[in-house]
Order: C-alpha cells, then sequence, then structure tokens
C-alpha cells in the first residue's frame, strides 16, 4: 500500500517503475508472494538481510519465513506500506514499514503474539521494469523490542 502519492523525480520512459513497485506492494499485501517476486529480476541482488548478499531464491526463502513467523492476522503475510519515495534515474529510494504479529519463531525466538511495526529504508535499483539490486536497512533492534525478545533501552539512561 502507498500511504502518499511518491513524488518522484525522473522517470523511465519506457518502464513505469513507481507502477511497477505500486503492483508488487499490492501483490505482497494481497497474499501473493510469487507476484511479488515476479517483480524481481532473475539476477537480483538484495543487501541488508544478512553479511551477503541473497540471490532471488534464497530472498525468496527468506520472505516465506517472514510470511510465516510475521504476518498479519487474517491474511497470509505481514502488511508492506510505501510512505514516501524518490526516483533518480533507475534508483527508487523509500520509507517502508511492515506490520503483523509475531505468530512463529523468528530468528530462535518463540511466538509471542505481540503486534510490531517495522521501520525501514529501501533502495531499489531497476533495470527494464525490474529490480536488479535492493539495499534495505530495517530496525531490527525496534521489531526485537516490540516483540519481548529484548528489554527496551532504560529512558533514564539517555537523560543528563
Amino acid at each position: 500500500m502507498l500511504a502518499s502519492p511518491l513524488r518522484l523525480a525522473a522517470s523511465n520512459p519506457v518502464h513505469d517503475n513507481a507502477a511497477s513497485l505500486a503492483l508488487a506492494v499490492k501483490r505482497w499485501n494481497q497474499g501473493d508472494l510469487a507476484g511479488y517476486l515476479a517483480f524481481y529480476d532473475e539476477r537480483v541482488r538484495v543487501h541488508g538481510y544478512g553479511p551477503g548478499a541473497m540471490d532471488k531464491s534464497t530472498a525468496a526463502a527468506f520472505y516465506e519465513t517472514i510470511w510465516a513467523t510475521l504476518g498479519e492476522d487474517g491474511q497470509r503475510g505481514p502488511t508492506l506500506t510505501i510512505h514516501e519515495g524518490a526516483m533518480d534515474g533507475d534508483l527508487f529510494a523509500c520509507r517502508v514499514t511492515m506490520t503483523g504479529i509475531h505468530r512463529g519463531a523468528f530468528l530462535g525466538i518463540a511466538p509471542t503474539g505481540l503486534p510490531y511495526v517495522l521501520h525501514g529504508m529501501t533502495m531499489f535499483r531497476f533495470a527494464e521494469g525490474r529490480v536488479v539490486e535492493l539495499w534495505t536497512c530495517d530496525d531490527m533492534f525496534g521489531l526485537l523490542v516490540q516483540i519481548g525478545a529484548i528489554e527496551p533501552p532504560e529512558a533514564a539512561a539517555y537523560s543528563a
């Protein structure tokens, strides 16, 4: 889901990358992981979820784990929302959130049934309307606090 209209600095005249992204997010939120992954080129490299880049099949397996453990109640997977985005040539950067319920063992943490909002920033590189590279930075610390895996930092520790 797009929370606000995308403001594009530039657009590819042959491929509407913003429209491709909007369709991919719609497919994700409809529970169509294969449809979402069709947005990724076969040569895609996904950065930010581990020490090295993932290829398409590794990213697909990772997303299946996310869907199985962090999905939204009443639907197959979590909800993905793009809040703002900017495009420069073949690059699209955006602020995103993913919401759901911790309903399965995730990173060795037993399901808690707690809701979460995972905040992140993602940058996509497009070629011919498909993603060939993706970089993401997500607030995993915040997610772990929300699902009760770790204690939140004490507010007193930040006061002067």
